[in-house]
């Protein structure tokens, strides 16, 4: 009887150290798929951020329409910016100097109607004292 409760005893240890395996394994998996499940939520936030960036991308034709429509909102698409030039650069006006640059540069034929240098002014350059100060 000894012997057979012995062979019990045996079979309960090894029983007991595979229950034991099982369960390091199963706090490893449940470790793990903790971790999947956060790397899934970082995904998600982050593809939810993308899904408003698109939103707000696909809203921009319709706003730009919109601005377009409005005659209290004249928009500035026409607005040319040449920069460095210098003052000596014509004697005649600068308008009529940046009318005859751009028919120059571009070919009378990339007009399709007259256009009009309606104002022209100079923005301020750096100031030359600036680089005199000590670093």
């Amino acid at each position: 009887m000894k012997a057979s409760f012995k062979a019990i005893e045996k079979r309960f240890e090894a029983l007991t150290m595979l229950l034991g395996g099982m369960h390091e394994r199963l706090n490893e998996h449940s470790t793990r798929f903790g971790a999947v499940e956060q790397r899934i939520l970082d995904v998600e936030d982050g593809a939810m951020a993308l899904i408003r960036c698109v939103e707000r991308v696909e809203q921009l034709p319709k706003t730009m329409a919109e601005k377009n429509k409005d005659p209290e909102a004249p928009s500035q698409c026409n607005n040319i910016c040449i920069m460095a030039m210098a003052k000596s650069t014509s004697t005649e006006p600068i308008s009529t100097y940046i009318k005859q640059l751009l028919i120059e540069l571009f070919g009378r034929n990339s007009f399709t109607v007259t256009f009009v240098v309606e104002r022209v002014h100079r923005s301020l350059g750096p100031d030359p004292s600036f680089e005199l100060l000590p670093a």
